[in-house]
């Protein structure tokens, strides 16, 4: 059996280079409110900077599901700004939001190099939060296992996530297993904390590509390693562009 210890993080098409990403865990931690939301209106206007006029985008959100710091059916309106490392929204999406405040009062931004995604991409983030407060109370590795493409037409895009998939673990206290679920997650709680080494088995006709950690300790891991802080959270995600 041959296993491959190369990691990657899903991130939305939107992302811009990040030194790190948190683990769910640690966007629960700092961010003031976490939902799901649709996204109602957006409108663009143009605001003051440092540098001069720039763009802007004030999106009207409808809690559907809350799970800190807002109520189902409150309405939240973000200010985002125009750049490529600021997500934008179009009316209609279902999103997971952690969102900060800006320094506009009664306004919120989802901030770049963070864990708002849009809910088909959001399994891992989920299962820590239906989890709660469980969830909050030991340590939590996790990650997903997904099928990834690059299309002439569409670019960098995900095609299905991978149930079934083998997660071998060596840690602290030895090696333990997890299997991707439906939504091809895989997560482990309770880990003591340290250094883990994540490798999957890698489905027949398939290749593990870019390898990333997330969870802001790990910014410069690899080889499948991650720190796991003491209670805290981080993982390791695997996607293959294309079939081998």
């Amino acid at each position: 059996m041959r296993w491959f210890g190369l990691l990657v993080l899903v991130v939305p098409a939107w992302a811009c280079q990040c030194a790190s990403w948190p683990s769910a865990r640690e966007a629960w931690d700092d961010s003031p409110l976490v939902f799901i939301g649709r996204v109602e209106r957006t409108k663009m206007v143009v605001v003051a900077s440092e540098y001069g006029p720039a763009g802007q985008q004030v999106a009207n959100v409808r809690v559907e599901e809350a799970f800190k710091g807002v109520e189902a059916g409150q309405e939240v309106t973000l200010h985002q700004p125009v750049n490529s490392c600021s997500p934008n929204y179009a009316e209609g999406e279902r999103i997971l939001f952690y969102l900060h405040p800006t320094k506009e009062a009664k306004a919120w931004v989802a901030e770049g190099c963070h864990r708002s995604r849009p809910v088909a991409g959001a399994a891992d983030d989920l299962l820590f939060l239906h989890a709660l407060p469980e969830s909050l109370k030991r340590t939590r590795l996790s990650g997903e296992v997904e099928l990834y493409e690059q299309s002439p037409a569409e670019g960098f895009r995900r095609q299905r996530p991978l149930a079934g998939v083998r997660a071998a673990i060596a840690g602290q206290s030895g090696a333990t297993e997890a299997i991707t679920d439906g939504d091809g997650v895989y997560e482990v709680y309770g880990l003591p904390a340290g250094t883990c080494k994540v490798e999957i088995n890698v489905p027949p006709k398939m290749k593990i590509d870019f390898p990333v950690p997330f969870g802001r300790q790990n910014r410069a891991r690899g080889k499948g390693e991650v720190h796991l802080a003491a209670n805290g959270g981080a993982g390791v995600s695997f996607v293959r562009l294309s079939l081998a």
